[in-house]
Formats: structure tokens, sequence, C-alpha cells
């Protein structure tokens, strides 16, 4: 478990080089479509520090003491993934949801944490914006509340870096993961995009519970022509079993 501080800072790099992705990996697909063609470029330094920041506010909001972020090392004890997932007693939606953001956005850049981007055009930010406040969020909170509504643990985050993609890293800490809600009799939810992540969840014993295409806001075709891929609501029973196999 990664509890110091020097270890959650460590947990959002890894995290976002996951997410970003590179010109040979892929990205987190939910945020990159929602980013769009002004942050495309995996080389781009914004698009980085974009990442950056979008991964130091669920560590904070999330991880200790309200939740648990696991870590898989490397032979140089350097973090090469992570997990993070908190108990809740319901779907986080609504007015409180939004409060807790703002909160952690708040404390990641008074901790240092990250920077906020600084180097978008206003049409850029305006474009982000809605992608994220006014299309993707209210669409993960409507998916998690049609799926759960009792206590259960939710998979915030499950990243593996770049680098050390491969390993069997995210098997491991998917697995670690399960077998923290089975100790509690607890359900586990989360949400991918793509049917070739779902499948990778499947392993483990998460099923498709909720689906959704997301649609580009309105004003923006330039930045943004096409859906996305689904984007899926996953729920594992406590004690579910699936042909769990090598992993990334």
């Amino acid at each position: 478990r990664v509890s110091t501080l020097e270890r959650r800072r460590e947990a959002v790099a890894v995290a976002s080089r996951a997410f970003c992705g590179t010109p040979d990996s892929q990205p987190e697909l939910m945020m990159d479509w929602a980013l769009g063609a002004p942050l495309a470029d995996r080389t781009d330094a914004r698009r980085r520090a974009v990442f950056d920041f979008l991964m130091a506010v669920p560590m904070v909001r999330h991880g200790p003491p309200n939740g648990l972020i696991l870590g898989a090392p490397g032979a140089n004890g350097a973090l090469e993934a992570v997990l993070l997932m908190r108990r809740l007693n319901g779907p986080l939606g609504g007015v409180a949801n939004t409060a807790g953001d703002m909160l952690a956005f708040a404390r990641v850049l008074a901790g240092g944490w990250a920077a906020f981007p600084q180097a978008w055009s206003e049409r850029e930010y305006k474009y982000i914006s809605e992608t994220f406040s006014k299309t993707l969020a209210p669409a993960l909170e409507a998916m998690h509340r049609a799926a759960v509504q009792r206590r259960h643990w939710h998979v915030n985050v499950a990243a593996v870096d770049p680098a050390a993609q491969g390993r069997g890293h995210g098997g491991r800490l998917l697995r670690a993961a399960c077998r923290v809600a089975d100790a509690e009799g607890l359900p586990s939810y989360l949400e991918c995009c793509g049917a070739r992540n779902a499948a990778i969840y499947e392993r483990y014993g998460y099923r498709e519970v909720a689906r959704r295409v997301l649609q580009p806001p309105v004003g923006f075709a330039d930045a943004l022509r096409e859906p996305s891929q689904p984007v899926i609501g996953m729920l594992r029973a406590p004690g579910a079993r699936g042909a769990a196999r090598g992993g990334a």
C-alpha cells in the first residue's frame, strides 16, 4: 500500500504517464477523447501537464486517509503501476461531488502536487471545460448511480507506467483490490473505455452493467469530430471469479 507523501506523489506521476500515453503506448481512452484535437499530440508538454493535474486530483481526494493506493514496484523499488480505490456508501454525484472536486483542486494547488495547466488558448480551455464538466463527468455520475446504490469499493484509477507494461503489474494490483473488497463482502465498481479494456476487467470477475457513447459538445466540430468509444460501467460481486490470465 502507498501511504507516504513521497510515494503518493510518485503514484501521481505513474498514473499521469500511463493516462497520457506515448507514441508507442495507448492513452486512457476517455480522457484522450475529452481532450480532443487541441491536445492530441502525446509528446506535447501541455498534454502531460494536464494529466499531471488530472491525476493529482483523485489521488488527493480519494487516496489516504479516505481510500487506498496500491502500488507495484519494479526491481529498483520505484513504482511501476498504481491502483486507487475508495470505499463509498453509495455513488458519488451532485453538489457534494462537485464540492469535493473543488476542494481537491485547491489542495492540489496549495500542496504543490501539480500546477494548473496554463498553456491553453481561451477556446481550448472552454472546449476542455465543456467536455469534462458537461459531458464526461455527468455521464460517469449517471452510470455510477444506476449501477450500484449500496456500500461498495470504487476503483477510481488503475494505471501501469508505459515503460513497465507487460510485466503483470496490472493483474497483481487488480487481484489485490479484489481481495480487499472480498474481505469486507463488498462489490467493486469501475468505469473503463472500449471493449478491449472491458475484456481485461472481465477476467477478474467484473461484468458490464452500463454503457454510453459520449457525443462531442455542440460548437466544437473542429476540435472533436467523432463520438467516444463506449464508456462501460462494470460491477464485480463479492467473491466473483473470472477467467484471470496474465495482464499488463
